[in-house]
C-alpha cells in the first residue's frame, strides 16, 4: 500500500510543526489532513476515500512497533495512520532542508572548492577562476589539482568531504584525495534520504 502527503503546507516562521497537505493512497487523493499541536487529522474527501482510509488505518495498524526515546528511555510505540502521516512530513522537513544544503553548495563551487560534512555546513576555498574554466585547460588542470594538495588536503577532517560534483574525479584523485574524502555527485546523499511514501512494509 502506498501512503503519501501531497501539496503540503505550512509557515514554518509561525509553527515548525502545523501542516495542511492532501493524504493520498495508492495514486487517489482519500482525504485532507490538518496536523498542529492538538494532533493530527484527517477528514475523507468522498465514500472512495473513506473506503481507502479505512484500508489505510488497518494496514497502519499491522505495522511493526517503532522505538521511540522518552525522557531518555527507549520504548515502543504501536503505529496508526497520524504516526504515519507525521512521520511523512518529518522526512518532508528533511527534503526540504537537504535541498537548501546542495542549492549552497551548487552555488559556492562554482568558483570555490566546497567542503563539508554531507548535510550540516560548508566552508569554501576560493579559485583563481571559476571551477568550469580550469578543468578546461592542462594548466588550470594541474593549478586546481595543486589547490587541493596544498589547501584542502592537509586540512580536511576525518568527517569532512569535497563537495565538488563539478571537479572530474581523475583530478580529486590525482591531488591526493581517497574515495571516502569526496562525493561524485551532490544528489548522492539526497537520494539516501528516506522516501516520501509507504510502499509495502517499509516507511
Amino acid at each position: 500500500m502506498d501512503i503519501e502527503i501531497k501539496k503540503v503546507s505550512f509557515n514554518p516562521r509561525i509553527d515548525k510543526q502545523s501542516f495542511a497537505a492532501n493524504l493520498v493512497i495508492d495514486g487517489i487523493k482519500a482525504g485532507n489532513i490538518v496536523s498542529n499541536h492538538s494532533g493530527t487529522q484527517y477528514y475523507p474527501v468522498n465514500q472512495k476515500g473513506q473506503a481507502l482510509i479505512e484500508k489505510a488505518e488497518k494496514y497502519c495498524e499491522k505495522l511493526p512497533a517503532k522505538s521511540i526515546t522518552v525522557e531518555g528511555k527507549q520504548q515502543q510505540s504501536a503505529q496508526s495512520l497520524q504516526s504515519l502521516i507525521r512521520d511523512l512530513f518529518v522526512v518532508h522537513l528533511e527534503r526540504l532542508e537537504n535541498a537548501r544544503y546542495f542549492k549552497k553548495v551548487d552555488v559556492a563551487m562554482k568558483q570555490n572548492i566546497v567542503i563539508g560534512e554531507p548535510l550540516k555546513y560548508i566552508r569554501t576555498v576560493r579559485t583563481q577562476a571559476p571551477i568550469d574554466i580550469l578543468t578546461k585547460s592542462q594548466g588550470g588542470v594541474d593549478l586546481l589539482t595543486a589547490t587541493i594538495t596544498q589547501d584542502v588536503l592537509p586540512s580536511l577532517s576525518d568527517n569532512e568531504k569535497l563537495l565538488n560534483s563539478n571537479i572530474p574525479v581523475s583530478i580529486l584523485k590525482a591531488a591526493g584525495l581517497k574515495e571516502d574524502q569526496f562525493i561524485k555527485q551532490s544528489a548522492e546523499y539526497v537520494m539516501k534520504q528516506a522516501p516520501q511514501k509507504s510502499k509495502g512494509k517499509s516507511i
